[in-house]
């Protein structure tokens, strides 16, 4: 969300504006479905956003929904706070959100982990930028010594426009110096983000044109060609009208569990228009950016015009008619012999893309470091992803299968959590196999131990419950309302056949229960034994979510959990240590079951 940025608005002395800033969102939400993705900073810092109480209220709902994805190298909110006390306390002036008052840190956001920081990544950046004196006019060189001097003595502060202005003030041109340093610094930043996450930038927002040379994959995320898109399939009332005067159609697609199909469908069109416009634009001869989104919009315009479509009723259920507009277009754009030969290519490509065999799902912070970790010790690089309207990760080939990891918000039903993410991921990734890993309660500390693994044969939701009074005028939990789903025979066995050759932990296959509600009561995971008939080998919270979404679209799916407490009123005895032992051991099981590579014929 380069948009947001103010250092960028700045170095080209312009701010995007309230109306362009809320139609791009618009239009990258829901046209294309991409997550969107921007860095802490950018989230706290930004004019645009913090000048508009609507814009602010619309980004903030695309946050706490999961449709934008905060980025930081620091794990928590609270350390990245207490970070830019440090990093600029040289330019307090500038960044006063940061000092002075009592922050209040969002409990809704959560970070996405970015490997690498920003601030060493652009003094990196910046000094190989000013190292090469060889290329550009006397005042681009003179800009370039003031980077080598500044960077010289930059210690732990932030680069930014203020590391710099000592050095400027004794150049021979002071403000086109820090004028070219302010805009090298921004896309460097840019791009910097860019890479986090493998992601592009929206382009031909006007205000901020000079960085659409950052994009990679350029015109498919270009805002003036999805705008006229709108008009030309009767979609433009969406775009221009207030999101706030729209609310309860934005506030029902963001808050959404389950995919909708028409809208899926309609977003995999925008897709293949978008890719095959950007290869044109790459495979054909040297042409400006402008000069091909001008040809571009007015073949939309008269493609528009033979079809007059009217508008599309602004609902949920009416996308499949803007889904069928733009089969039309897209039709009637092929009659070009270059878009119709780049439009072949792209469906090639999509048909030869490498599906993932495996897809582990993880709910906190210690599985996914434990998933980390494990695969780094075997030398695979980890690679951040974003598709189907989340963030995850490629680890790379594990004994011959290619493997992704997906975190989820604690829950089933939350926004972020087992239901939605997995039912979002599912049809991005289309995984043979899905495991979801990590940590659950135990329900039997005679027989059972911290870190013994169960693998789930069947999975007993328990939140859909009959609360009764026993005669004795106690009230229980009596009568099991709840299905018990089974679990992949197939996946089960495979799990079992690596338990005889794997023994680091104690092993358990049984029913699993989940749902909802954090256990924590002696009493309450008793009343949950008794619903399960005494079968219940342990709990955990996202398993029922993970279960249903993975119904929606029939995947081969098991849920491996070791043993971290026993949900009697002391989890936060030791807890770290022992979600840590707990986590490892379950991850450790399915990184030995993935030795066994499957048999794929006849699949």
């Amino acid at each position: 969300m380069h948009l947001f940025d103010r250092e960028l608005a700045e170095s080209v002395r312009n701010e995007v504006s309230e109306t362009n800033a809320q139609v791009a969102l618009k239009l990258l939400t829901l046209f294309t479905g991409s997550a969107l993705n921007c860095s802490a900073s950018i989230m706290f810092e930004s004019p645009a956003v913090n000048k508009s109480d609507s814009l602010k209220r619309f980004t903030q709902l695309l946050v706490s929904t999961s449709h934008i994805s905060v980025l930081s190298s620091h794990p928590t909110m609270a350390e990245f706070f207490e970070s830019r006390s440090t990093l600029y306390s040289h330019d307090r002036a500038r960044y006063p959100m940061y000092f002075g008052r009592q922050i209040l840190i969002p409990d809704s956001v959560s970070i996405i982990p970015k490997s690498t920081s920003a601030t060493l990544t652009l003094a990196r950046q910046l000094g190989a930028w000013g190292a090469d004196q060889g290329s550009g006019e006397d005042r681009e060189r003179d800009a370039k010594r003031v980077v080598l001097a500044s960077l010289q003595q930059r210690e732990d502060r932030a680069v930014t426009a203020a590391l710099f202005s000592a050095a400027a003030s004794t150049s021979s041109h002071p403000e086109t110096a820090i004028g070219l340093i302010r805009r090298q610094i921004s896309v460097e930043y840019t791009r910097h983000f860019m890479s986090s996450l493998n992601s592009d930038i929206c382009t031909g927002i006007p205000e901020i044109g000079f960085f659409d040379i950052c994009s990679s994959r350029y015109p498919a995320f270009d805002i003036p060609i999805l705008i006229e898109i709108a008009k030309a399939i009767g979609l433009s009332q969406i775009i221009s009208a207030d999101w706030g005067s729209l609310r309860d159609f934005w506030e029902e697609y963001l808050n959404s569990t389950k995919p909708h199909e028409g809208i899926i469908h309609f977003q995999s069109k925008i897709e293949l228009l978008g890719s095959t416009l950007s290869n044109m634009f790459q495979g054909g001869e040297s042409i400006s950016r402008s000069s091909f989104r001008l040809w571009v919009i007015q073949a939309l315009r008269r493609v528009g015009s033979q079809f007059s479509y009217r508008e599309i009723s602004i609902r949920v259920d009416q996308f499949s008619i803007a889904a069928s507009r733009i089969d039309n277009i897209i039709g009637n754009l092929s009659n070009n012999g270059d878009f119709l030969r780049a439009k072949e290519v792209v469906k090639s490509s999509l048909e030869r893309a490498l599906k993932y065999d495996y897809l582990i799902v993880v709910a906190t912070e210690i599985e996914r470091i434990s998933v980390f970790e494990k695969t780094q010790e075997m030398g695979n690089v980890i690679t951040p992803h974003t598709g189907g309207g989340r963030a995850y990760f490629d680890l790379g080939f594990i004994h011959g299968c290619r493997v992704a990891l997906v975190k989820v918000a604690m829950g089933a039903a939350t926004v972020g959590g087992s239901i939605s993410t997995t039912m979002r991921i599912l049809p991005h990734l289309n995984p043979r196999f899905v495991i979801m890993v990590g940590i659950a309660f135990g329900v039997d500390e005679a027989k059972q131990s911290i870190g013994t693994v169960l693998i789930s044969r069947k999975v007993l939701g328990y939140e859909q419950q009959r609360v009764g009074t026993a005669e004795d005028g106690v009230t229980r939990l009596n009568v099991q309302r709840g299905s018990i789903t089974d679990a992949s025979p197939e996946l089960v066995s495979l799990l079992e056949a690596a338990t005889g050759v794997w023994n680091e932990a104690p092993v358990e296959i049984g029913l699993m229960l989940s749902g909802e509600k954090l256990v924590d009561n002696v009493d309450f995971r008793e009343d949950l034994k008794s619903i399960a008939d005494g079968e219940a080998i342990g709990g955990e919270m996202e398993g029922v979510g993970f279960v249903v979404a993975t119904a929606e679209k029939p995947t081969h799916w098991v849920i491996v959990k070791a043993i971290c407490d026993w949900a009697d009123g002391k989890k936060s005895e030791q807890k770290k240590e022992r979600q840590s032992f707990a986590a490892k051991n379950a991850v450790s099981l399915v990184f030995r079951a993935l030795q066994i590579v499957p048999d794929h014929e006849g699949k």
